[in-house]
């Protein structure tokens, strides 16, 4: 029955806004609420339940239905079922059709007097709506902010019954759809969400008078109770793009701004945001394409402020912003400024080492006082989620661990710490105790506080397999089952290794700790990033505190390829199911339009269940009493079908969004591939990430609005030489392969200047091991977070970057924003291909600029994970070395970055390898002795073939000559000068140290064929 209302009560929050003679507050935010389901038969009765509400300020209102299988008797959160095996009171609820509608927030003009007679103003409002509202009952409530500031001011909720349930997927493109008729934003389609909260309780005024002297809730009664919708087809608007093609606006650096743009916890206001983005858009073009895109940008700029969240800026601000008057100067001041010399792409300031710790312990304090309030105080303080974003080396680990011990934080409970893999786990584990072990006097033994957790398929630290049906239970899982329920213990009966078992015996823990033990006995479990997707934890004590270390952004990607015969064969012909198969077998792009002509979420998702209940039960022959090799060779014949996932995941889609085009499913009409992103599984604590490639944009992908990224970026105190000129990808190697030779010898070369690694690819690692690298140290990008073993290393060699290729990075992203409104911006095939898209980019080059092509995509959310694994792997690998300090034996540190995409690094010399190369050339060719003349140096070298030549030479080898000594293997370059008879100026000579003075005058004698004197 779907004549119900769904009410949410959240005991000790404040559901309402509050005013003061001094102050305003708004809603209190909620986790978990109780949720009830109230009968409803008609329009009196909402009525009843409205009024009821408006003095309850703990409760609200939303569209969705409680799921059946949720435990009513605990509380729930405010999450739509997204999968069948989530916990039903994690995601408790499900979108139905309902029969009443509630419309929100109508202004109205000055000269009536809401605070009143506010049914006048609400008749008004009424008049303003579709026909099909006209003389229709309306429950009305006065919002919170109605005639705050005066009576011009007028906001109200209006609930209408409707003659038949309708989903909220179709009252979205019913809402747009009036919108498009009106010229305006008459209906606000976020309404139309299940678990969008409606506050229904009525503001608190604390020594303020209520500027209402009415009723703030009514009923007005019309000629019929009920309202039947009308669909209008929508007038066909011209939709801008936010791609990077040649007329229109994209590009990580423009998109990556954009995405700050309003107000909002995560976001940076209107101005400082505006003025970056068209900065980083002039940036990537010419000053010619700038000048010809100027109205195109005005445009695309005044559509995203009207999106953005305005709640801090009063509608005069907005205008302003979007006005040719701000605009124009902004966009035409940076084409001048920027067009010609394109800024860092990378330009946010840095710190020196000792502002970076000093910011880092503020941070840390901040967050303690703020979890310890949370602590103390749940009701009146939300748990803190800090992000820090701080250059690697700075200590944040060892710094975190030291100043939570300081504020005492681990006698509130355990700690879950999570790092990236089990092996930075143990290292870890060895770094905590070092700080936690207590010495325990009666029999001198120490008591450890800190332990990882292991997965089944780990081995402990002794050797010994944590779980020995881990091949087993991987399959069960990975065909949806529970693994503890059909392999450890059931009503049947238990594993014959359940007493024994190592990976139980680590989950095993007391109900509760007795307080005046916590000091002693709290612990921090760590744990690998995988775990934080799993509910396994949930044995556990609820911690107090909850760490992530390191990037756990590409973890939770999920990607399930589907048959789409296995799509046909699992429902009837003439099934939605088989009609999902259809559209999928033609390759459709636009599929969640086709669906939504043919049936709601609601249809597809009760269907579901109808098949899902007549399917044989996947696990039946599995029998938790069989024997481990009798379980093996039943695990290897399970295969499901994955079609209930695709079923609703493409519901999810609908119920959440308006596009046509899917993000979630793609079909190359045999197959279709779901692409998801698993769902964090963490307790409502404090939470600290620690991360130097924490990006915002990504993170509020699973935090929302409610983290905090504070961003600590440190000069590195390095020598940075950086070559521009090419990437050194393997196409690169493919198609020169003297290249290795070259790159293998500067290898050799610089490595004979001290302790040297050389980061690159895995498949470039190996060709490097087979050749003559002296003795430098091979690794590879993805193996180095979170090492610490090259501290004492003098010099990084990094050749090369990461580039996921295209198709990849854009499944990665369509996963992870499988929910998002926004479609993607997706690169076209061409000829079998997906190639990126080329931008301007600047380094941030000490005492000069710089810039080179970069290769981007057109979507911001793509380009942001590009980033994470290209620059980001890049960066990680040169900050092994610990740059932020000087070395420890005081030796110079270098660091040369053989490819030429610009980091988030300062570069001291930006080069050419072909240059270099040249160079390199030029010196082996007059073996070792360089007359820096032209007309002797093309005696020394004829090939050069003209005086200009030469003399470019000349200027290329002053400028360059420290690097020349580090490429050549056992050079030393001199300079001297010489003067022929009758010279006045002497001219210079370059000269390998092996020569002596004589040795060089004798050679450049030869070379003039005069007698010469050394100066």
């Amino acid at each position: 029955m779907n004549k119900t209302m769904t009410v949410l009560t959240a005991p000790g929050k404040r559901l309402c806004k509050y005013f003061s003679s001094t102050t305003s507050e708004s809603w209190q935010s909620a986790k978990y609420f109780t949720a009830t389901e109230l009968a409803l038969s008609d329009i009196e009765d909402l009525y009843s339940l409205i009024s009821e509400s408006a003095d309850l300020r703990d409760r609200c209102i939303i569209r969705g239905r409680l799921r059946a299988d949720a435990d009513h008797s605990k509380p729930v959160r405010r999450q739509l079922n997204r999968q069948r095996s989530a916990d039903p009171n994690e995601e408790a609820f499900e979108d139905v059709p309902r029969e009443w509608i509630m419309i929100d927030k109508l202004a109205l003009p000055s000269q009536l007097k809401t605070s009143t007679d506010p049914a006048a103003s609400v008749n008004y409002a009424i008049s303003l709506l579709p026909e099909e509202f006209q003389n229709k009952t309306c429950v009305w409530q006065l919002s919170a902010s109605c005639c705050l500031v005066n009576d011009s001011i007028f906001s109200a909720h209006l609930f209408f019954w409707l003659s038949e349930p309708l989903a909220n997927e179709h009252l979205r493109l019913w809402a747009k759809n009036v919108n498009a008729q009106a010229g305006i934003k008459l209906i606000d389609p976020a309404l139309f969400n299940a678990v969008q909260i409606h506050y229904t309780a009525n503001p608190i005024f604390d020594g303020r008078e209520d500027p209402i002297k009415a009723d703030r809730v009514g009923i007005i009664r019309g000629a019929s109770d009920e309202v039947s919708l009308i669909f209008k087809p929508p007038q066909k608007t011209e939709q801008s793009r936010s791609t990077s093609d040649s007329s229109a606006v994209g590009g990580l650096g423009y998109e990556g701004q954009m995405a700050y743009l309003g107000d909002g916890q995560c976001n940076q206001g209107f101005n400082d945001v505006l003025l970056k983005a068209t900065a980083k858009f002039v940036a990537a073009r010419t000053k010619e394409m700038a000048l010809g895109e100027l109205e195109n940008l005005k445009a695309d700029v005044r559509r995203r402020i009207d999106a953005a969240d305005q709640s801090n800026h009063s509608q005069t601000d907005i205008d302003r912003y979007k006005s040719d008057a701000y605009l124009d100067p902004l966009i035409l001041g940076a084409i001048e400024k920027f067009s010609e010399s394109t800024p860092p792409y990378w330009d946010k300031p840095l710190m020196t080492l000792s502002e970076g710790e000093k910011r880092l312990r503020e941070v840390i304090d901040n967050f303690s006082k703020q979890a310890i309030d949370s602590w103390d105080n749940p009701l009146d303080f939300d748990t803190p989620i800090f992000a820090i974003r701080a250059t690697a080396g700075l200590g944040k680990t060892r710094s975190v661990i030291k100043q939570l011990l300081a504020y005492k934080l681990l006698e509130y409970g355990d700690v879950h710490y999570y790092a990236p893999n089990h092996r930075l786990s143990r290292e870890l584990e060895a770094d905590l105790n070092d700080e936690l072990t207590l010495d325990l006097p009666k029999d001198s033994s120490a008591l450890k506080r800190a332990r990882v957790i292991y997965g089944r398929s780990q081995k402990d630290a002794s050797g010994t397999p944590m779980c020995r049906k881990a091949t087993v239970a991987n399959a069960i899982s990975k065909a949806g089952g529970s693994a503890y329920q059909l392999l450890c213990k059931n009503n049947s009966g238990q594993c014959e290794f359940f007493d024994n078992c190592a990976y139980l015996d680590q989950l095993d823990e007391v109900d509760a700790l007795p307080d005046d033990m916590k000091p002693m006995l709290t612990e921090v479990k760590v744990m690998s990033h995988n775990h934080l997707f799993y509910r396994t934890k949930e044995r556990f004590l609820e911690p107090s505190l909850v760490v992530i270390d390191e990037s756990f952004i590409r973890t939770p990607h999920v990607e399930v390829k589907i048959p789409i015969s296995d799509i046909l064969s699992f429902g009837d012909r003439g099934s939605h199911i088989a009609a999902v198969a259809n559209i999928l077998s033609r390759g459709a792009k636009n599929i969640l339009g086709q669906l939504r002509a043919l049936c709601t979420s609601h249809d597809l998702l009760e269907e579901l269940e109808e098949y899902e209940s007549i399917q044989a039960n996947l696990f039946s022959t599995l029998r938790i009493d069989d024997s481990l090799q009798q379980q093996e060779r039943l695990a290897d014949k399970l295969q499901s079908n994955d079609t209930p996932l695709l079923i609703r995941t493409l519901a999810y889609e609908m119920q959440v969004t308006d596009r046509d085009e899917s993000n979630a499913v793609i079909s190359d009409g045999k197959e279709a591939t779901v692409l998801r992103r698993r769902d964090l599984h963490l307790p409502d604590a404090p939470l600290l990430l620690i991360d130097a490639d924490a990006n915002p944009l990504l993170l509020k992908q699973f935090f929302g609005d409610r983290i905090t990224v504070e961003d600590i970026r440190v000069e590195r105190d390095a020598e940075v030489y950086q070559f521009s000129d090419r990437t050194f990808s393997k196409t690169a190697f493919d198609k020169n392969p003297e290249l290795i030779t070259q790159v293998g010898n500067f290898i050799s070369s610089v490595s004979a200047s001290g302790k040297t690694l050389v980061v690159s690819n895995k498949g470039l690692e190996e060709d490097l091991a087979e050749l003559d690298v002296g003795d430098a140290t091979l690794d590879h990008f993805n193996n180095l977070r979170g090492v610490n073993l090259y501290s004492d290393f003098e010099n990084i060699i990094i050749v090369g970057r990461i580039q996921p290729s295209s198709v990849y990075i854009e499944k990665l992203a369509r996963g992870l924003w499988y929910d998002a409104e926004e479609p993607f911006a997706l690169l076209e095939e061409k000829s079998g291909s997906r190639p990126l898209e080329s931008e301007k980019r600047g380094y941030r080059l000490k005492g000069d600029s710089g810039s080179t092509m970069t290769q981007v995509h057109p979507d911001w959310r793509v380009q942001a994970l590009l980033e994470q694994m290209r620059e980001s792997e890049s960066t990680q690998a040169i900050d092994r070395l610990r740059l932020l300090r000087p070395h420890p034996e005081g030796r110079q540190r270098r660091v040369f970055i053989l490819c030429s995409v610009p980091l988030d690094v300062t570069v001291d010399h930006l080069e050419s390898w072909s240059g270099l190369q040249k160079m390199i050339a030029l010196v082996q060719s007059c073996d070792g002795i360089v007359p820096l003349n032209k007309n002797h140096l093309l005696a020394a070298c004829p090939e050069l073939s003209s005086e200009p030549t030469a003399q470019r030479r000349i200027t290329d080898l002053k400028r360059i000559t420290s690097l020349i000594s580090i490429s050549i293997r056992g050079l030393i370059l001199l300079t001297a000068q010489y003067k022929l008879r009758g010279q006045k100026r002497p001219s210079e000579v370059l000269y390998d140290a092996r020569f002596d003075s004589e040795q060089v005058q004798k050679r450049l004698e030869q070379l003039t064929e005069d007698a010469i004197e050394m100066v």
